[in-house]
């Protein structure tokens, strides 16, 4: 065999790593493509998980702010009567406005408690959310970097297969080499028209 002949097997070789090593590229890609979408998938679970919790805050606030209403005029139900029937003197009235004014403050922050929980939550979802479609992008941007890897890494051996034929091989024996498995003999560099 000639030297040409084992390095043109050699350079086949090379191409066919090449080949390979471009396919594994392509196939890191969809993974790191599929990998983003799966992330982004589970922030919007997560999102969701936040708005269903963030509805709970509501009404539980409003039931808290109820109880407190209800035990408030309950409070002042007993004071009315520990007064001894009707608490007509200006102490009495500015304990029992007093007592009042607690209660309903009190139900008040109660509800505003469970609006900023709710927000709170919401604002998770919505952070989620961004994270999620954040993680969709940066493995659509990771598929991206590996596909053109792997079409850089398939060039690049390509012209690294070309450059060792010229350099190891007979150049006179490459332009008349032919081909066992076809009848016509390949051309050579020198006998192909370039002036297209």
């Amino acid at each position: 065999m000639s030297k040409f002949a084992n390095q043109g097997v050699k350079n086949i070789m090379g191409l066919m790593g090449q080949g390979i090593g471009f396919m594994g590229g392509m196939q890191q890609a969809r993974g790191l493509e599929a990998a983003g979408k799966m992330k982004a998938a589970a922030y919007a679970d997560l999102a969701a998980q936040y708005d269903t919790r963030a509805l709970a805050h509501i009404p539980l606030a409003q039931r808290k702010a109820l109880e407190t209403k209800r035990l408030t005029k309950i409070m002042e139900s007993d004071a009315r009567a520990k007064l001894k029937g009707g608490a007509s003197d200006p102490s009495s009235i500015k304990l029992l406005a007093e007592l009042r004014t607690q209660g309903f403050y009190q139900a008040a922050l109660q509800m505003v408690a469970g609006e900023q929980a709710a927000e709170n939550e919401r604002a998770r979802g919505r952070y989620a959310r961004i994270a999620g479609s954040r993680a969709a992008a940066a493995g659509k941007i990771k598929a991206h970097a590996a596909r053109t890897g792997a079409f850089m890494g398939l060039l690049k051996g390509m012209g690294k297969n070309i450059t060792l034929g010229e350099k190891y091989g007979d150049t006179e024996a490459a332009a008349q080499w032919v081909n066992p498995d076809l009848s016509a003999p390949q051309l050579g560099y020198d006998d192909m028209d370039w002036d297209i």
